[in-house]
């Protein structure tokens, strides 16, 4: 190869490889940063030039997303034996009943120049028996603790005088500690509770019922088909894109009531609504959601990369810090006067319920004792699941609560929430009681799960994932095709410098040879 050969593979090698290099570091930095402010600016709630709802409005108004919700009903087998001889409750699980789930915006109003929208979001349910159990019927009954009952031993440990009314109309009435009711009336039609119908209707108890806010129908979920979870005023990212869907007040309070948690810190309204997430969200990220339905702001940490029917995502789940009773941090969402269920201190520490549990008496009415875990009491102590009888062991993988975003755009594709209602029961001394042992008894769990709909799939795929995807895999290519070709620049640079060496030594060698032989025939 000649000198001038090797010189134009030089040149061409350096100039090739520069070329390549630039357009592979233009397809992984900013390809994918243009196409972030491209979707910043269209990713907002807000009306088009001529007055009309934009694309984005529309589909938050009225999501396509298939949305469904599985109930896991337990009903206690032996609850004679409970409260005769303090028995460990017996538990056997039915289920699922399915329930699909539809929402929509059912008002909302812009504020502020469209930098914010107030709106309330209505979600129904209906029964749909073709994804439930084939024995699962909203007329099965069950056996659960009564909350009616364990409302009127609050009562009863307040005074003797209460407890002796308690007791003499539940003897007339044959109240148990425990109910057997049809699953439908336990989650969302309701039941009525003849005893409490009674006693609330006595001159003094009933200004206890009403002080107290006791419910004349008792129902899980009762008064929530059909109805908004509160009045929400959001940030609309028309100007703020990373704010988009940031809360700024509930039900027009910037911070929730004094009857609800136990600290002004617990009681802030702050973190996004769960529908809306700004774009361009980082690994490593923790995303703070505010929850209306239990009046509390939560935690999302990233956990891993994901991918739904396609589309990459970060998924965000709850962190096991987060209904940990001993951080400081959580101070705030333990209640004072927890009821004891466990005298070692390992398993609940005074004035807390063990790790794992939230305390929602505070956020329903009348202030049950209704405590929220994972499902199958994943994360709380192993002795409050070998409380009770008949809780499989819970599953970190099956059974946790995660939310899959696509980080570019910030679109929620996939979904699952799994939590677990539970009763905290305890005999307070009341004859009914009997022998009952103070436990956490789980009345069911349940597991929500939400999908994107294949017109926003489509979208994702097609206008993000691809060009994502294709400026990634292009900018690799021509990164490395631009680091081969400088490598090729060098490696001939070194040839040619190395051979330029060697014919310099010979040169030399050669010239002194000559010398010699010219000195040798001069003498």
């Amino acid at each position: 190869m000649t000198t001038v050969s090797k010189k134009c593979i030089q040149r061409v090698a350096l100039v090739l490889g520069a070329i390549c290099g630039i357009i592979g570091i233009v397809g992984l930095t900013v390809v994918p940063q243009f196409v972030e402010r491209q979707i910043q600016a269209i990713n907002y709630l807000g009306t088009d030039g001529n007055g009309t709802l934009n694309a984005v409005t529309e589909k938050w108004k009225a999501p396509k997303y298939e949305m469904n919700m599985e109930i896991y009903v337990y009903s206690v087998k032996n609850a004679e034996d409970v409260v005769k001889k303090g028995a460990k409750p017996v538990l056997e699980e039915k289920g699922p009943y399915t329930f699909t789930e539809l929402t929509e915006k059912t008002w909302f109003d812009f504020t502020r120049n469209e930098s914010r929208i107030l709106y309330q979001n209505s979600r129904i349910s209906f029964f749909n028996q073709s994804l439930s159990c084939p024995t699962c019927f909203l007329t099965d009954t069950v056996t659960v603790p009564s909350i009616v009952y364990q409302k009127l031993v609050d009562i009863a440990m307040k005074s003797g005088w209460y407890k002796w009314a308690i007791e003499a109309a539940s003897s007339l009435q044959d109240e148990s500690p425990f109910i057997t009711v049809p699953v439908g009336e336990l989650l969302f039609d309701g039941y009525e509770d003849p005893l409490l119908s009674k006693l609330c209707s006595m001159p003094i108890i009933k200004e206890i019922c009403k002080t107290m806010g006791v419910p004349s129908r008792i129902g899980l979920f009762y008064g929530q088909n059909n109805t908004y979870d509160g009045t929400y005023e959001i940030n609309t990212g028309r100007y703020e894109s990373p704010l988009i869907g940031h809360v700024y007040s509930w039900n027009n309070m910037t911070h929730l009531p004094n009857s609800v948690w136990w600290s002004p810190e617990a009681r802030q309204i702050k973190g996004y609504d769960g529908q809306l997430f700004p774009p361009g969200l980082r690994r490593g990220q923790v995303v703070d959601i505010f929850v209306g339905q239990i009046m509390r702001t939560i935690q999302m940490e990233y956990k891993m990369d994901s991918e739904f029917a396609g589309v990459p995502s970060f998924r965000f789940g709850v962190p096991v810090s987060m209904n940990d009773p001993t951080l400081k941090e959580n101070k705030g969402f333990n209640n004072p006067e927890s009821p004891r269920f466990f005298n070692d201190t390992s398993i609940q520490s005074k004035g807390a319920l063990p790790a794992g549990f939230m305390d929602l008496s505070g956020s329903l009415p009348g202030a049950p004792r209704i405590y929220m875990s994972q499902s199958r009491f994943l994360n709380c102590p192993t002795a409050v699941r070998e409380a009770v009888e008949g809780v499989a062991k819970p599953d970190p993988f099956n059974d946790d609560t995660y939310i899959d975003i696509e980080p570019t755009t910030g679109v929620v594709i996939h979904a699952r929430r799994l939590s677990q209602l539970n009763l905290g029961v305890m005999a307070g001394g009341v004859k009914q009681s009997g022998n009952m042992v103070d436990t956490i008894i789980p009345l069911l769990w349940l597991r929500e799960t939400i999908s994107f709909d294949a017109d926003t799939r489509d979208e994702l795929a097609k206008k993000v994932v691809f060009i994502n995807r294709t400026a990634f895999v292009g900018g690799v290519i021509f990164l490395l095709a631009g680091i081969f070709l400088w490598t090729v620049f060098i490696l001939v640079s070194v040839v040619h410098h190395c051979s330029r060496t060697v014919a310099e030594e010979n040169q030399r060698l050669i010239r002194e040879d000559d010398d010699e032989e010219e000195t040798f025939a001069e003498i």
